[in-house]
């Protein structure tokens, strides 16, 4: 092979896995866990370390390959040094390095992204690679705009079901914040395309890729754009020149846009008490924007807890993957009423800070930093049109604005550091000594019948070393998640549980990125196991005492997240009949846990369980009063509360609780009834061991109102009414489960109505 076909070939492969990069977006890895993220990852980490590769292998051929040294290239070189060294000296490096299946970020996104920033800031020398480039990248987006479509018409079911569109990417948020990014880029070659009519081409997938942004119905995107379009208007007003006729109008299109802009989402702001809104799904939930929107609210408590962890380890961090640890150790208990584990503070800026301390969200911003300052110089050098550096300039605003809201990942990763490339092209290369070029190309001119056979051999030796890598970081882990989905369909299957505790030990087998979640399923398939009355004992006894000595692991390797001792404790108190140990550790472990996470209300209600179930009657009062003083509208709360004053006797605790949960009903308008239909039936259990029938008919007559369809509130209303003494109400009660279901319900209901006017007591 001569010297300029080997060029050549590396370009090539090098070009064909670039360009291949954004369509792993359209993949969905059904064979793995998280299908929408674990599959495309790993891919994209291969096709990475691959280009990377054949990039050092051309760069040892030809030099002009070599990176040049520019104000980002630095920038992005800190930017992974800094997070290196938060995430070595972090909360739990282990996790920060490798993250996990739900995730799939951690060091490795960033090592991959700098290698990847690195391969295109290199390899691309001219105009046209760039905007092939973007041009996969929009083509890729099209498709899934497509896609998302169908979500639109039914044709394909959105994973989070309703009427938000998430396509290929399996999240509405994710999937707004793709497109807005790729509506950028498509909006860029339209400008590029000056002198070709198909340019229209890009304004209408702009345009439609914006209409599938609606679909999402995604505020932060929304309030980024909202806010981005006028930006670029004012700039393009102000900075661009109108010397022709053209742009002239062009200009005055641009101040009718901008009034369009602004007035239009004001309109419908202020119609969004209308009918119109209202009854517009999209709509409804772009307008409900505001400091009592539960979302919202979360979104501050988080942030709260985000700045606690800040002011503790203010330098570096906590390391990247490790808010789950902030999560546990500064939660606040207003959040009862949010999903129970958080693992990011949904905010890039306290992302950063919790991830790398306020250095590595200096470094962070230095990205931005450095970008715009090349813009800037790039602009007042005659080097790049005005309407492109206010494009970018915009773009990456906008990117910027809808990160306080939500998190990256990979689909924005890898548009984002493109985007950071393509901007270092603009960076003016320095001056060449004319003797040191000379010297130079005479010696690769003595050198060139070495470099083929030495860039070969440096591929190969170094190919062999990242092989092993690959296996290691990216192979293993795909291996393990495929062996995890078939223990879980074998499980779904009904297959012999012997054979599923076997899949789960040659998925942990692997011992790589996926052992918590691998290990988090096996519990649950324990928990179920020893729930089967199929399942032999000693088979029992084996998954348990199996999944036991995992979880157990896991603490370990956790220490800090709270949530694994939970699972922890809850596992010993489940299978304590096979091991008398588990009692005792069971107490440890909550204890434990509660030093980790004082204030997290699940762990206490686990702990005063334990201890009512162990005969610590008081103590299971005192830790059921202080999780009830956390948040005293905590509805759940209070219902535990009232049951173990129930059960102790104590009447007094038990009122003000009951009353407590019913004011917690009342001022909860979004959730106040779900917690009611689910806490009373607990609260009427407890009620009935004391025989305070008077008030079950309080609860159960709600019940009765609220699920008027629900047979059992009836048959135990009637019940209740008629311990209370109204036999007249208790048989109109009876006659109404009767109804719902008469085959079943007619004769048991018959004979209860014989039995009140028999006079006689009930048992």
């Amino acid at each position: 092979m001569s010297y300029k076909q080997l060029q050549q070939t590396y370009i090539w492969l090098i070009r064909i896995g670039l360009f291949g990069i954004p369509f792993l977006s359209l993949y969905i890895s059904s064979g793995m866990l998280f299908p929408y993220i674990t599959g495309r990852n790993f891919y994209f980490r291969i096709i990475v370390e691959a280009v990377f590769l054949l990039w050092i292998g051309l760069m040892i051929l030809d030099n002009t390959y070599r990176p040049r040294s520019t104000k980002l290239l630095l920038a992005v070189f800190a930017f992974m040094v800094v997070v290196a060294a938060a995430d070595f000296f972090g909360a739990n490096p282990y996790r920060s390095f490798f993250s996990n299946y739900e995730r799939m970020e951690g060091y490795l996104m960033i090592l991959h992204l700098g290698m990847l920033f690195m391969v295109l800031t290199s390899v691309f020398k001219s105009r046209t690679e760039w905007l092939w480039y973007f041009c996969s990248i929009v083509s890729a987006s099209v498709f899934i705009a497509v896609y998302a479509l169908f979500q639109k018409f039914g044709v394909f079911q959105s994973l989070q079901g309703g009427v938000r569109v998430d396509g290929t990417i399996g999240n509405p948020a994710y999937l707004a914040a793709y497109l807005m990014m790729t509506g950028f880029l498509s909006l860029f070659l339209f400008l590029e395309f000056k002198k070709y009519q198909f340019r229209y081409a890009f304004l209408l997938v702009s345009v439609f890729e914006l209409m599938i942004i609606y679909f999402t119905a995604t505020r932060g995107v929304t309030v980024a754009l909202l806010g981005g379009g006028p930006l670029f208007l004012v700039l393009y007003l102000f900075l661009v020149p109108s010397e022709t006729e053209a742009g002239r109008l062009l200009k005055k299109i641009s101040v009718v846009a901008l009034l369009t802009t602004i007035v239009v989402p004001i309109a419908i702001y202020l119609a969004k008490d209308t009918k119109f809104v209202i009854t517009n799904p999209t709509l409804s939930r772009l307008t409900q924007i505001s400091l009592s929107d539960q979302t919202i609210r979360s979104r501050f408590m988080i942030w709260g807890m985000a700045w606690q962890a800040v002011k503790e380890r203010p330098v570096l961090g906590w390391g990247q993957e490790n808010f789950n640890i902030v999560f546990s150790k500064f939660y606040n208990p207003k959040l009862f009423d949010q999903e129970p584990w958080f693992d990011r503070s949904h905010d890039i800026i306290f992302d950063w800070m919790v991830n790398a301390g306020i250095v590595g969200l200096i470094s962070y911003l230095m990205l931005y930093g450095m970008a715009l300052v090349i813009l800037w110089q790039a602009w007042r050098r005659g080097r790049i049109y005005p309407t492109e550096a206010i494009l970018f300039f915009v773009a990456f605003a906008c990117y910027f604005v809808q990160d306080l809201f939500v998190f990256d990942n990979m689909n924005t990763y890898y548009i984002f550091f493109g985007m950071l490339a393509y901007i270092n092209s603009y960076e003016p290369a320095e001056p060449s000594d004319p003797k040191s070029v000379l010297r130079g190309s005479r010696e690769h001119a003595r050198s060139l019948s070495l470099a083929i056979p030495k860039s070969l051999s440096i591929v190969i030796a170094l190919g062999l070393l990242m092989a092993v890598f690959a296996y290691v970081l990216n192979v293993k882990p795909l291996r393990q998640s495929q062996a995890l989905i078939s223990a879980l369909r074998m499980n779904a299957q009904g297959a012999n549980p012997a054979d599923i505790l076997s899949a789960f030990k040659f998925a942990l087998s692997y011992n790589s990125l996926g052992n918590s979640e691998t290990r988090e399923q096996l519990a649950q398939f324990a928990i179920a196991a020893y729930g089967n009355s199929a399942v032999p004992d000693d088979l029992k006894r084996a998954i348990s005492s199996y999944a036991v000595g995992e979880i157990e692991k896991q603490v370990i390797l956790s220490h800090g997240d709270v949530k694994y001792r939970l699972f922890l404790a809850s596992l010993y108190m489940r299978f304590a009949d096979t091991n008398p140990d588990y009692i005792q550790k069971a107490e440890l472990t909550l204890l434990e846990g509660m030093k980790e996470s004082p204030t997290k209300q699940p762990l206490l209600f686990t702990l005063a369980q334990y201890y009512y179930n162990t005969g610590q009657g008081e103590k299971a009062l005192e830790i059921s009063q202080r999780a009830a003083d956390l948040a005293p509208g905590y509805m759940d709360a209070q219902a535990n509360l009232t049951m173990i004053a129930l059960y102790l006797g104590r009447k007094d605790i038990a009122e003000q609780a009951m009353k407590k949960v019913e004011e917690a009903g009342d001022n909860d308008h979004l959730r106040g009834n779900a917690y009611r239909r689910l806490n009373y039936p607990k609260i009427i259990g407890a009620l009935q061991k004391t025989g305070d029938y008077a008030k079950i008919v309080v609860y159960y007559k709600w019940l009765a109102n609220s699920e008027p369809n629900n047979i059992q509130h009836h048959v135990g209303l009637a019940y209740s009414l008629a311990k209370t003494g109204d036999r007249e109400g208790a048989k109109a009660e009876a006659r109404k489960a009767a109804e719902l279901d008469p085959k079943n319900y007619g004769p048991q209901v018959d004979q209860f109505i014989q039995f009140l006017d028999s006079g006689k007591e009930l048992p």
